[in-house]
């Protein structure tokens, strides 16, 4: 099964084992380098070329043995995968052998990745060998799948999505197309996952999983899209445009979760992948705030939407005392620093001030107590919580048109 594809295959391996070889190589030889500096240095104090020890710069014995020691390696990992995705409930197994070869290049890539940024000169001939295997291996599924949107996601976006990393020489006080570029992939990516079924069941699972960091990364640097990222939140908040985009991921993020509880994952990802569970929830209360804050603008505000109501009900949430529906509490259990972070974002944060104004001050709600174990710091928290006059003042442009009603 696979004939000639899984010789490509294979041939991947040694690619991605050369290229290793290669950095290894370049190590080796700046360490004999400094080696040879120092023997030079020792001769020169000593008077004496006893002192030189004969360590060769170019050592092809040893790059030989790191070779094959590399090669078995490749080897024992592309058979891993392919016991992984050969079996019952895959599909698709000619395209299966690329991106089987695909994941030990990405391997590499992953690990070094968690030092290195995505796009540095040492991932780069990865990189470039994982987008040809993608071309190459796309070309096998058919057109109505959305399995290469997952390998998309897993090779060229996770590496972002997982750290919220910016490609280099984006800042965020300039127009930026590189980033531009990137969002538009996050969100072809999204589109593609959600709207097109994905036959093969492992594939499907993959999404199930990283579609909160994708939606997070998306909704978090969207303010590209408007020039510069610095100041750009108002913009993104009064604009239509960005703003009927986020209801649709709302909708996507909604429908996500319908699929965990359909197919039995709720429970697997609330133990065993708590982070997926916690973005999930921050991606929501990020949303609900943001529309709920462009729709004075609009001018379709009122205390009986369902958007305001939800985001009462999900205030709820996030300040509950129960970790069997309060993610940020189910993620307190495994990280503690994770969790207080994720908390003060859902509560504290300037968005969530200004929902919580919209919410007190102007359809007069009474907010739930905190009742997490997160209250002892309170005081700590309470500094990042806006009062009325500084909401008033920070989201002075999507408040106003509530003000002209009021006159």
């Amino acid at each position: 099964m696979g004939g000639v594809h899984v010789f490509i295959g294979f041939a991947i391996l040694i690619i991605c084992t050369l290229i290793t070889v290669l950095w290894i190589q370049c190590i080796y030889i700046v360490f004999a380098l400094c080696n040879k500096a120092l023997d030079i240095y020792r001769v020169y104090r000593d008077r004496s070329r006893a002192a030189l020890n004969g360590v060769k710069i170019v050592n092809f014995r040893f790059a030989l043995k790191v070779f094959l020691l590399i090669l078995i390696f490749n080897i024992i990992l592309f058979k891993f995968y392919r016991n992984e995705w050969h079996g019952e409930g895959n599909a698709h197994y000619k395209a299966k052998e690329y991106w089987i070869a695909g994941q030990v290049v990405y391997t590499y890539r992953k690990n070094l990745g968690r030092f290195l940024h995505p796009e540095n000169l040492i991932l780069r001939p990865y990189t470039y060998l994982q987008e040809k295997i993608y071309d190459q291996g796309i070309k096998y599924l058919p057109a109505e799948d959305g399995e290469k949107y997952v390998w998309y996601n897993e090779w060229f976006l996770y590496p972002y999505s997982i750290n919220l990393a910016l490609p280099y020489d984006v800042g965020y006080w300039h127009a930026e197309p590189k980033m531009v570029s990137l969002l538009d992939s996050c969100w072809q990516c999204m589109e593609g996952l959600m709207t097109k079924r994905i036959e093969d069941k492992g594939m499907h699972k993959k999404f199930l999983l990283s579609f909160p960091a994708l939606a997070s990364y998306y909704s978090t640097y969207q303010g590209y899209y408007t020039g510069k990222f610095n100041r750009s939140g108002r913009k993104i908040r009064t604009n239509p445009f960005y703003s009927k985009r986020n209801l649709i991921i709302l909708g996507w993020l909604d429908e996500l979760h319908e699929k965990w509880m359909d197919e039995g994952y709720i429970e697997e990802i609330w133990q065993k992948y708590p982070f997926v569970a916690n973005c999930w929830q921050l991606d929501i209360t990020d949303l609900l705030h943001r529309i709920a804050l462009w729709l004075p603008t609009e001018g379709t505000f009122s205390c009986e939407h369902p958007i305001v109501l939800r985001m009462y009900e999900q205030f709820q949430v996030n300040m509950s005392d129960a970790p069997d529906k309060n993610a940020i509490l189910n993620l307190q259990r495994i990280n503690n620093k994770q969790a207080r972070l994720s908390y003060e974002d859902a509560v504290y944060s300037a968005q969530a001030s200004a929902g919580r104004y919209l919410l007190t001050e102007v359809c007069g709600k009474n907010m739930p107590s905190e009742k997490t174990l997160f209250h002892k710091q309170a005081a700590a928290l309470d500094r990042f919580k806006m009062n009325s006059y500084e909401v008033n003042h920070v989201f002075r442009e999507e408040l106003k048109p509530l003000s002209s009603e009021e006159n």
